[in-house]
């Protein structure tokens, strides 16, 4: 048979096993569901905690799994409506001309009312009804409502302008295009520094909520922790640029737990901090009144450059820091690397070891490309899966967004490859 067929061959067989044993997991994981919700069905002791059981048509797309798992573990996906309408853009010469409509609340007297504004806080301005008549101010309002020391609007405004790429400065121009007042830039950077930690707080919520649904996904298949309650598992990694062309001051690295598909953590590098751009001429003219503003800029904690380095090196680092805490902050190992043409990360961390030297395949079993075992080039599939089939299900259906493929770079083999590397 010639070399291809065997492959082919090869290939084929190894997805039919893959295949039969994701179903016999999948049969095993039902049929434990069912037998949760009859054992709670008879025993009537408190609200039940078992799981949603779904019919053969369970979702197999990311979306729908992360779906399920909303249902599952408690999480509402469900849109909360209220009778509160939101912001709106309004002339404010419009509303004045209608409430100088109506009569005075007090003397009842007609097209007495003059409404002006009063005091302005950013976008926030206080609202004053004056009657003719009575000569004293009728009403009075501020147009946001107020939470701790700041106006909701404010808050608002400025989150928005975040999520749409605006700075400061733009936020400040898009104020001056509508004829609406605007905020201090400074005022701008004190909001979106409350917002940055508030969002911090919650990213490392839902975090560590994902990484409760993966143990427990995990378990449901037989991929348990070891004794030191760490679990080991199958993950996606790549990196991400905010501008392309290799130029980019920006990048991020994210890992995706391939059972599940969540994200279990990612690091954001920036080469780039805005109040250091600013400061750069301070360092020609006073060099001494640099060092000392740079001091107290890197102590404070407020300096955004975290990474010094070429754009294209932004996914290696990356992959250390997220390695190298992943045990700290989850208690797991990713000891399967699912990843692109790229290997300059899998290399990275087999320099570093983030989990010892026994932690990792040597270079001859998981990354290099020459012929493995018996003169199979498939060497991915020659690594040990058992504790997790279904990552080497996903490896072959390719399923996985992160199962892009290149050519061996012999060239004698004439078929795709997966980089799928297997950390012992």
């Amino acid at each position: 048979m010639p070399r291809r067929n065997k492959l082919q061959e090869h290939l084929r067989q190894q997805r039919l096993k893959a295949t039969t044993t994701l179903q016999s997991n999948a049969e095993a994981r039902k049929s434990r569901s069912k037998k949760q919700v009859s054992d709670d069905s008879d025993h009537e002791q408190g609200p039940s905690t078992s799981r949603t059981v779904y019919p053969d048509s369970a979702p197999s797309t990311c979306s729908g799994k992360k779906l399920r798992f909303c249902k599952d573990y408690g999480l509402s996906t469900s849109e909360h409506s209220t009778n509160n309408v939101g912001n709106v853009i309004m002339d404010v010469n419009n509303l004045f001309e209608f409430i100088a409509k109506f009569p005075c609340p007090k003397c009842k007297c007609e097209n007495s009312l003059s409404p002006y504004i009063g005091k302005k806080h950013g976008l926030a301005i206080l609202l004053k009804i004056e009657c003719s008549s009575c000569a004293e101010i009728v009403e009075s309002l501020w147009t946001s409502a107020k939470t701790h020391h700041y106006y909701n609007i404010n808050r608002e405004a400025v989150f928005a302008s975040l999520c749409s790429g605006m700075g400061a400065v733009s936020f400040q121009k898009l104020c001056e295009s509508f004829d609406m007042p605007t905020l201090h830039h400074k005022s701008f950077q004190a909001h979106a520094s409350s917002i940055y930690d508030k969002n911090d707080n919650l990213r490392d919520i839902l975090f560590n909520k994902a990484a409760e649904i993966i143990r427990e996904e995990h378990k449901q298949v037989g991929n348990h922790s070891n004794e030191d309650g760490i679990l080991d598992i199958a993950v996606s990694y790549d990196g991400s640029w905010m501008t392309h062309g290799h130029m980019s001051d920006v990048g991020v690295g994210s890992v995706i737990d391939i059972l599940t598909g969540l994200v279990i953590d990612f690091h954001v590098m920036s080469n780039y901090c805005h109040s250091c751009a600013i400061k750069s001429k301070m360092k020609e003219a006073n060099p001494t009144a640099f060092a000392t503003w740079e001091d107290q800029h890197l102590g404070s904690g407020k300096c955004d450059a975290n990474f010094n380095g070429s754009s294209g090196s932004m996914e290696v680092h990356g992959a250390k820091v997220l390695w190298g805490r992943s045990v700290r902050r989850y208690n797991m190992r990713y000891t399967v690397m699912l990843s692109d043409g790229d290997a300059k990360a899998f290399s990275a961390l087999q320099q570093l070891k983030p989990y010892g030297n026994n932690a990792w395949c040597s270079s001859e079993e998981s990354c290099d490309r020459s012929e493995g075992a018996e003169g199979d080039p498939w060497w991915p599939w020659n690594a040990d899966c058992q504790h997790n089939p279904e990552a080497a299900n996903l490896l072959l259906e390719g399923h996985s967004s992160g199962t892009n493929c290149r050519k061996d770079e012999a060239g004698d083999h004439g078929i795709d490859k997966p980089l799928f590397f297997h950390l012992r």
